[in-house]
């Protein structure tokens, strides 16, 4: 389907005869194909950014519980991972998990990332990540 685009010159012509006839005055911007586009395009990317606000927020809680969980199932009880996993299966679906001197982390995409580390005589307690998404959502 092709569209024909109005000269901006012409539509004004016309509103402004139609306003001088003493008519309405016309509304042509919200009957313009691209203006009702454009502000579709916006409310999208709104939505968007709720949506992804809110995935962040859980995907911070899950990851610090994942991390928690695995730091204190492999250095304070001294489980291996196999032995914690099902654990914590139901939660760290899609999350990248690493462990390193008697710490553990998780990652969720980028959006997250969750780090425990053992306080010898404390157990474990969660740290601060360092990270670029980190420092960019204020944590």
């Amino acid at each position: 389907m092709i569209f024909k685009v109005k000269p901006v010159a012409e539509i004004a012509a016309a509103a402004r005869a139609q306003y001088a006839a003493g008519e309405k005055r016309p509304n042509f911007l919200l009957k313009s194909f691209t203006f009702r586009l454009m502000l579709a395009l916006i409310a999208l990317f709104v939505v968007g950014l709720i949506a992804v606000q809110f995935v962040a927020a859980e995907a911070r809680v899950r990851t610090g519980q994942v991390a928690m969980q695995l730091c204190a199932c492999i250095y304070v009880a001294n489980r291996d991972y196999e032995s914690c996993m099902p654990e914590v299966a139901p939660v760290s679906k899609n999350m990248r998990i690493t462990f390193g001197r008697e710490a553990a982390e998780a990652r969720y995409f980028g959006l997250a990332t969750g780090v425990a580390q053992l306080e010898p005589g404390y157990g474990c307690h969660m740290k601060k990540p360092s990270g670029l998404v980190q420092r960019a959502l204020g944590q």
